[in-house]
């Protein structure tokens, strides 16, 4: 299927993958016992080792389904592996407090990997991407536009003031959360094409959003407060949420960062950086398309406390790229902005939610920490830092309807 190789493999029996050169991603259909259990779609760059093709699969089922339709638990040579593992845990937990259930399964897992033969050194495919990925970083820090004045950063207090937003009201530092809601807008703007209205909330009903969030304790976190939790599992306290946009509209310096000043809220913008100071050309079909912030305005927001993550390079629906051109973009634009704002950007969304797996494995291999779709939910403790839900703010919502979304987290 054009640069695509559909493979089909029982669970039971997983074997190396070869690949000829012009292949970009394997699409891998797991069976057991003669029925359907997993369809998994990878990008490579060269073979995948048997090794491989079973982290891939431990990966999505995780260990307990992969065990239990494999059929390991019938080989005695699976057994002795999982004791050896064992034995060399527990000689490594000695001066460590580890749960006996944790090291088994830690062993459990070792011992399937174990059957399924050595790491790779060579022509793995993880490294061959990541080479890939390093060649583009490389190409894209030499070209990614500079900031006229240098590249300074914000000063930290105030960074950190405008990130924590207001005190929860009634709320002691010992109230926690396992969960927060990222909310997602576009545009905040009175008027514009009447079929992009869904994206559109007027400056009033948004900044009445904003003061209910404040008067009733919410405050603000970035993606990386997000990740950071996600990853340790250690709870939010009071009431987070994390306010996000998409595009980079310029409305959003001239509407709607003064309300969320006025509030102690900091947001988080994902711009086109190919597209910086133009157009949103893809919405040219609905009317004249809407202006984008220039450099020198996403400049001085990030001074101000604004935090930018990654909406690509140009805006492209990610199934029409190929995998250099996905790792071009992600890495690119992450260069640019790092070039530009002096700091660390950690945090992506692809145009149109097309976070598909290919988009998600090359965002980690970037060095991405947070990666945000448009699937409806909110960001909880234990979910993947790469797949985050968002609850979208549409244009025609009262502030009731707004209320009712937020009492519901």
């Amino acid at each position: 299927m054009g640069r695509t190789l559909a493979v089909r493999q029982d669970i039971g029996h997983l074997e190396p993958i070869p690949l000829a050169p012009e292949v970009e991603a394997v699409h891998i259909e797991l069976h057991a016992a003669g029925q359907p259990l997993l369809r998994i779609e990878v990008p490579v760059q060269g073979d995948l080792s048997g090794r491989e093709v079973t982290e891939l699969a431990l990966e999505q089922l995780g260990l307990r389904l992969f065990l239990r339709t494999s059929r390991l638990l019938r080989r005695p040579r699976f057994w002795l592996q999982a004791a050896m593992a064992w034995a060399r845990l527990m000689v490594q937990a000695v001066t460590v407090r580890h749960r006996p259930s944790a090291l088994a399964k830690t062993a459990l897992a070792e011992a399937v990997l174990a059957l399924a033969g050595p790491r790779p050194v060579n022509g793995s495919s993880e490294r061959a991407l990541a080479a890939v990925i390093a060649e583009v970083q490389a190409a894209a820090a030499t070209t990614a536009p500079a900031a006229a004045g240098g590249c300074g950063e914000a000063e930290p207090s105030r960074v950190e003031a405008v990130a924590r937003g207001t005190t929860a009201r009634g709320m002691t530092d010992r109230a926690t959360t396992d969960r927060v809601p990222v909310l997602m807008y576009h545009r905040i703007a009175a008027d514009g094409p009447p079929g992009l209205a869904r994206y559109r909330v007027a400056p009033e009903i948004f900044a009445r959003q904003m003061q209910w969030l404040r008067q009733h304790g919410w405050h603000a976190v970035t993606s990386l407060d997000v990740a950071r939790h996600l990853e340790s599992g250690r709870p939010f306290h009071g009431r987070p949420v994390m306010i996000s946009f998409d595009d980079g509209y310029r409305d959003f310096h001239d509407a709607a960062w003064p309300v969320l000043q006025a509030n102690g809220f900091c947001a988080e913008v994902f711009v086109v950086t190919g597209m910086i100071g133009g157009a949103a050309d893809w919405d040219a079909d609905y009317g004249a398309p809407a202006p984008l912030m220039d450099w020198a305005e996403i400049k001085s927001l990030g001074s101000a406390g604004v935090r930018f993550g990654s909406h690509m390079a140009s805006h492209s629906r990610i199934a029409s790229l190929s995998i250099r051109q996905i790792a071009l973009e992600a890495a690119g634009s992450r260069a640019a902005l790092e070039r530009v704002l002096g700091r660390e950007c950690l945090s992506v969304a692809a145009p149109f939610g097309e976070g598909d797996e290919r988009f998600v494995r090359i965002a980690r291999a970037c060095g991405y920490k947070a990666a945000f779709t448009i699937e409806p939910g909110v960001a909880r403790l234990g979910g993947d830092p790469l797949r985050l839900p968002r609850l979208e703010v549409p244009g025609d919502w009262s502030l009731d309807d707004f209320i009712g979304c937020l009492q519901k987290v």
